[in-house]
């Protein structure tokens, strides 16, 4: 999600296309604007301009036009398949860090297909519209450090699951906020990366907040502070 002009968006995928929600109102955000934009077809798409979105599908053509806000309105191009990604990943978001192009999504560790765990990776984009990586991937957070990131299921069998990251720049801070744990159980919380360093390609330059940001509330499925 992001606040543009005054609101907000959220990008939202439906598993049939990918939608974007507009609200006035965090807290009231029921019966928000919806704009389709785009469904499965043949070629793999993301936004032009800002926000830019990379939708880990292969998608083509928005939804017929109606009285929406002009970031929902914002006519996409297909511009390319961002490639040199071999393993399993998903919820790519696209940021720009002094002037660079970069990619942050989660993804299985090499070798490791138990679904167990997911972990935060990091690329350098092309500045071009080329959208390929001109730096290989890299450990954004390699591992589960505290309690409330990990959890047993009823088999038994332990889960680690870090996905869903969101760049946010705000004041002196520039980090990522994500879902830590698991988005469908109880602990599912927000977790914070810090960027404390030079390098966002160089692991040793994100720092993770011991502390989550927001927690679930144990009795229901919402995220509360």
């Amino acid at each position: 999600m992001l606040q543009w002009n005054g609101n907000y968006h959220l990008t939202f995928t439906s598993g049939g296309d990918v939608q974007i929600y507009h609200c006035a109102s965090l807290t009231d955000c029921h019966s928000p604007a919806l704009k389709s934009v785009f469904t499965p077809s043949d070629h793999t798409y993301k936004t032009c301009g800002h926000p830019r979105c990379t939708p880990s599908t292969t998608t083509g053509t928005s939804s017929s036009p109606r009285r929406t806000p002009r970031i929902i309105r914002t006519i996409r191009i297909f511009t390319s398949k961002v490639s040199g990604i071999s393993a399993w990943a998903i919820g790519g978001t696209v940021f720009t860090l002094n002037n660079q192009l970069y990619m942050v999504y989660s993804g299985w560790p090499e070798g490791d297909t138990s679904t167990l765990n997911q972990h935060l990776f990091i690329t350098q984009l092309s500045n071009d519209a080329s959208g390929n990586p001109t730096v290989g991937d890299h450990y954004v957070d390699g591992n589960a450090q505290y309690d409330w990131e990990t959890f047993a299921d009823l088999g038994g069998a332990r889960h680690a699951i870090n996905e869903g990251p969101a760049w946010l720049q705000r004041n002196n801070f520039q980090g990522i906020l994500f879902s830590g744990c698991a988005s469908w159980a109880s602990c599912h919380s927000i977790g914070v990366l810090q960027f404390t360093g030079s390098d966002p390609m160089a692991t040793s330059s994100w720092t993770k907040w011991a502390d989550r940001f927001w927690q679930s509330n144990p009795n229901g499925p919402c995220v509360v502070q």
